[in-house]
């Protein structure tokens, strides 16, 4: 592999540590930057960060924290694409710079999701990062790893990263 970062990583410290923090920065600068491996950089229309947790609450933590943040800086806010950007229902954050089919056109997604009913709303979808938080307390979290969240990343090789405290403790 040519990747110079882990297809899996983890961040696992104790409670209130700011991995919510460090989720909605690693998210933005995802986005912002389109990281992934060299040979997808042309496919510029298409990436979708994710942020995973057990309820839809949990999971919009770190999204309001990046849409807080965004919104907040001069530079990252020139980027936010507004009219397609959404809090409610399901967070969506959509950034971006051009205008399709111009040679400097590209966009980004971060979505705020939650994995109940074993992720299954997920099926059909793909992205490039999740950061699946609170990952240790999913019941079900090794079904969901392989049935659902590998499987959703694969065809372009995407990231995943989990950040819980160990064992939900």
């Amino acid at each position: 592999h040519t990747c110079p970062w882990a297809v899996e990583r983890i961040l696992c410290p104790g409670s209130r540590w700011g991995k919510t923090t460090v989720a909605a920065v690693k998210l933005g600068h995802d986005a912002l930057y389109q990281t992934r491996l060299p040979k997808w950089t042309l496919l510029k229309d298409h990436y979708v960060a994710i942020n995973l947790s057990l309820t839809i609450d949990m999971a919009r933590l770190a999204w309001i924290r990046l849409y807080n943040y965004a919104m907040s800086s001069k530079l990252f806010k020139r980027f936010i694409i507004e009219d397609e950007s959404k809090r409610y229902p399901f967070p969506l954050l959509t950034i971006g710079a051009g205008r399709r089919g111009s040679e400097n056109f590209w966009r980004s997604e971060v979505w705020a999701r939650s994995s109940a009913k074993d992720a299954h709303y997920l099926l059909s979808q793909d992205f490039d990062v999740v950061n699946w938080d609170e990952a240790a307390r999913e019941p079900r979290g090794l079904r969901i790893l392989d049935d659902i969240l590998r499987m959703r990343m694969v065809d372009r090789e995407g990231r995943l990263d989990m950040t819980s405290t160990g064992d939900g403790k």
